[in-house]
């Protein structure tokens, strides 16, 4: 259902006759009468209005979300009592209500003059666009201040052809408007036009701007539009006042933004919703569930001044200052009674052992409201420290089950992965160069992870290679090729699911000397079949590169993470065209979704998985056996010999 709301002082003829085009389209509409309008008036507003009800101003556009409040429509279209909606907004009115991909509509602000025929169409009348058809519901929110109305929640449909007409220009003669002009100067001072004009009286003062450019309005809205201005008022029609109800500038600021909050707003609880997390030192991702009860007198915002929030921090066990952690913001307005579930995200301190944490409600520049929770925690060793005992214990080769036991410790997603320092390169001299300018770490090859497989390759000495996912690791094995063999024949066979960074590999590859070396192909992604999940797809082009290859070292950085693919199924693409056994690397091999490869891999009879290289992201480190020929017949080979 849609409701109108209109907060006015305007003429009661006016109103209704600007009203009326959407009585048939409108579920409701909601009249808002300025405290001072007389009963003449409100006799006309009666007329058109569904809900009927008088307030005392609170200033400019602070009435807004008490007057949505009054709404009971799944949307709001909202109109000043001088402004007309045009013909075809009214007719669209409910497709566009029951579009489900959309939470509001910036509709064009008409400013109509000279006439009822003629509207400004140049700058600064040209850009209005306001946000003025809103879908009803807890995401909206308003400024309340002059000029703004409600706040931005996309998705958002921007409609040129759907304006409304406003009406003011035509309403009084230049003195009202200038008077008016120096009115809202008063209110807000100091506002600019984009055009470097003062705003107030480039809009209501267009004599000022000489002859400034319009269009005609169409007929069917020009002719309303005279309607509306020349309606005829009626001596005798008059409304009680009394009659209808009032709400006094407190029912009515109550609902607006503040940037104060009366003393007794600052009470409340923060309790425990569920039990702690294990905290692990220096991780930052972990979620504390509390509970969040406003015991105050007044309404919580969470997207305007005063700012509320929840804020997070250590307090040292053998006391001192409080280490803050970060702020979380309440996932609605809360009001007074009410209780929310809020989840805190909270980083754990950067030293194993005791704390205690805090979670306290906080007004953003204001103060805390010192009502909030303390739990003691111990908080284990780091990730780094984790990882630096495995290494101790087993050497640099950690083993699969020990590193599942600390990802078990840990306990949040991807919690093993780490990241080297910014700017990080390869130890060696010449892949540091060769690597400048390419990416390394966060989402490609670490550093670490290069000086490895540089230390692989020159100790192994492979004629060939397969990779699957082509980038800095395509430059590097390449070069190591080279070095190692001696040759400009091509020994790598890199596939890639993104033809654009296929081409970069490729450009890569031909501005360092390298292009002979290795071999760029393209290959989709898809589904295996089976309950398989989704990788890449082997062609026939492909199958023939992989016959002629034969790999001796397979690198698997590929597919990408985020196209949804797994890398679970690229040693079955490879795995038929061995010729001997060959070395299998893994990158990634810490995160999540790499360690369950790295157990599936290792539950099969042709794969030997040795360990997980401690690397930033992890590198796993296998063994892939070339397929056993079959053997044949007894009689077949005593027959050849006998030839």
């Amino acid at each position: 259902m849609l409701s109108v709301l209109c907060p006015t002082a305007h003429p009661g003829p006016l109103v209704a006759a600007a009203l009326s085009a959407l009585r048939d389209v409108a579920g409701e509409i909601v009249i808002a009468a300025d405290a001072r309008v007389g009963g003449d008036d409100l006799a006309y507003y009666a007329d058109v209005a569904d809900v009927l009800v008088r307030y005392e101003h609170a200033g400019a556009n602070r009435h807004w979300p008490w007057l949505a409040s009054l709404a009971t429509g799944d949307w709001v279209l909202i109109l000043d009592g001088d402004e007309l909606p045009s013909a075809a907004l009214a007719d669209a009115l409910p497709e566009l209500v029951a579009d489900r991909r959309v939470r509001q509509y910036s509709l064009p602000i008409h400013w109509t003059w000279p006439d009822a025929a003629s509207r400004l169409a140049t700058e600064p009348w040209d850009s209005d666009r306001r946000l003025r058809l809103l879908r009803n519901d807890a995401g909206l929110t308003f400024a309340a201040r002059k000029h703004a109305l409600a706040d931005a929640d996309p998705p958002i449909r921007f409609l040129d052809e759907l304006p409304v007409y406003h009406l003011d220009l035509l309403l009084g003669d230049r003195a009202r408007r200038e008077a008016k002009a120096a009115r809202y100067d008063a209110e807000r001072y100091g506002l600019l036009t984009p055009e470097g004009e003062p705003f107030n009286r480039a809009f209501y003062v267009p004599e000022a701007a000489g002859s400034p450019a319009t269009l005609p309005i169409p007929a069917v809205d020009a002719e309303r539009i005279a309607a509306a201005l020349g309606a005829a008022r009626d001596a005798g029609r008059t409304l009680d006042p009394a009659a209808l109800p009032l709400y006094d500038r407190a029912a009515v600021e109550w609902h607006a933004p503040r940037t104060e909050l009366p003393a007794d707003a600052y009470r409340g609880a923060v309790t425990l919703a569920r039990p702690l997390p294990r905290f692990t030192a220096q991780r930052r991702d972990q979620l504390v569930w509390v509970e969040v009860t406003n015991a105050g007198s007044a309404r919580w915002p969470y997207r305007h001044d005063p700012v509320i929030r929840l804020g997070a921090a250590w307090q040292p066990v053998m006391g001192g200052p409080r280490q803050e952690v970060g702020r979380t913001p309440l996932p609605h307005a809360l009001g007074p009674g009410e209780t929310t579930l809020v989840g805190v995200e909270v980083c754990a301190p950067p030293l194993q052992g005791p704390a205690e944490l805090v979670i306290d409600l906080v007004h953003e520049g204001g103060r805390w409201f010192d009502c909030g929770l303390h739990e003691r925690v111990e908080v284990g060793p780091s990730v780094d420290e984790r990882i630096a005992a495995l290494a101790h214990e087993h050497g640099l080769l950690l083993p699969y089950p020990a590193v599942m036991g600390v990802r078990r410790a840990v306990g949040a997603r991807d919690a093993l992965i780490r990241q080297e320092p910014p700017g990080t390169a390869p130890a060696d001299p010449r892949l540091a160069e060769l690597t400048a300018g390419l990416a390394v770490g966060v989402w490609a090859l670490d550093a670490s992870a290069i000086d490895r497989i540089a230390e692989l390759v020159r100790a192994q000495r492979p004629a060939t290679a397969v990779e699957f996912g082509s980038g800095t690791s395509t430059v590097v094995l390449a070069a190591l090729l080279a070095e190692i063999h001696g040759d400009d024949r091509p020994r790598l066979l890199s596939f890639e699911q993104d033809p654009a960074w296929a081409q970069r590999t490729r450009q890569a590859l031909a501005e360092r000397g390298l292009a002979a070396q290795a071999t760029v192909i393209e290959l989709a992604l898809g589904d295996p079949g089976g309950d398989a999940p989704a990788g890449f797809v082997l062609t026939d082009a492909a199958a023939a590169a992989l016959r002629e290859t034969a790999p001796e070292l397979i690198l698997v950085d590929g597919p990408t993470l985020d196209s949804g693919a797994s890398r679970l199924g690229t040693i079955d693409l490879v795995a038929p065209y061995l010729k001997a056994d060959a070395t299998l690397l893994l990158d990634d091999a810490l995160r999540d979704a790499e360690l369950c490869i790295a157990a599936a891999w290792a539950e099969r009879e042709d794969v030997d998985v040795h360990g997980i290289r401690p690397t930033a992201k992890g590198l796993l480190e296998a063994t892939l056996k070339a397929p056993v020929p079959p053997r044949r017949p007894l009689a077949a080979r005593l027959l050849r010999r006998g030839a």
